[in-house]
């Protein structure tokens, strides 16, 4: 194969590469359970997300990238009131609750439900960093702005039993069995793209393995 067409057939595989990245549906991994947003289950723990910071759950990467991640929230009642809001989003870090900062979520502002019942939030990441599976990670909740009245709420015992709560900077690990009731959407590579990637590498391979025929000398 000459030189020109491998050229062009690397440049074809960058761009198929490229658009591979992000090209996918998004596919909800439960945390806690596989129940939606009109059936949460009852919350035997809440924590005040603005007091009790650093907050946040330790997962295991289950895909390359992640896209979105959901928790459960609610106002006591007597922190409620007409008007009132507060901002949060969430940090991915890598290993810890401390570890580096991969990406952060759009800001999210959360209005009184002018009720106790609670709420099933999506949170949406503005990057999607490459993640290694098996790994572990730490979705930090943040206060930004706002009426410090929101909760969030955790199972005890928990039932995720590839990480743990973390509550001002702890993490509860398996002996103390508490996660937060979360849910996380990673992107699902398309088939078709899968497939791009195997064909495309292939080739390459076969460009690479061609053999080199020596001239023959004169006689």
């Amino acid at each position: 194969m000459n030189t020109k067409l491998t050229q062009t057939l690397c440049v074809w595989i960058a761009a198929c590469g490229a658009s591979c990245v992000v090209s996918g549906d998004s596919q909800k991994m439960p945390g806690q359970n596989s129940l939606g947003k009109e059936a949460l289950p009852p919350f035997p723990g809440t924590a005040l997300v603005a007091t009790n910071e650093p907050i946040g759950q330790i997962i295991t990467a289950e895909q390359a990238q992640l896209q979105s991640v959901e928790f459960a929230f609610r106002v006591p009642t007597v922190l409620g009131g007409e008007g009132k809001v507060e901002t949060l989003a969430v940090k991915l870090r890598a290993g810890n609750i401390d570890g580096e900062v991969l990406s952060s979520t759009t800001p999210v502002v959360l209005a009184w439900p002018g009720s106790i019942q609670p709420l099933q939030v999506e949170f949406q990441f503005m990057d999607l960093p490459l993640l290694q599976v098996g790994q572990r990670y730490a979705l930090q909740i943040t206060h930004l702005a706002g009426d410090p009245i929101f909760e969030v709420l955790s199972l005890n015992p928990g039932s995720y039993g590839m990480g743990a709560m973390i509550y001002k900077g702890v993490e509860y690990d398996d002996v103390l069995g508490s996660d937060l009731w979360f849910q996380t959407g990673y992107i699902i590579p398309e088939p078709s793209t899968v497939a791009l990637f195997t064909i495309g590498g292939t080739l390459m391979v076969l460009v690479r393995r061609k053999p080199h025929s020596p001239k023959l000398g004169r006689s």
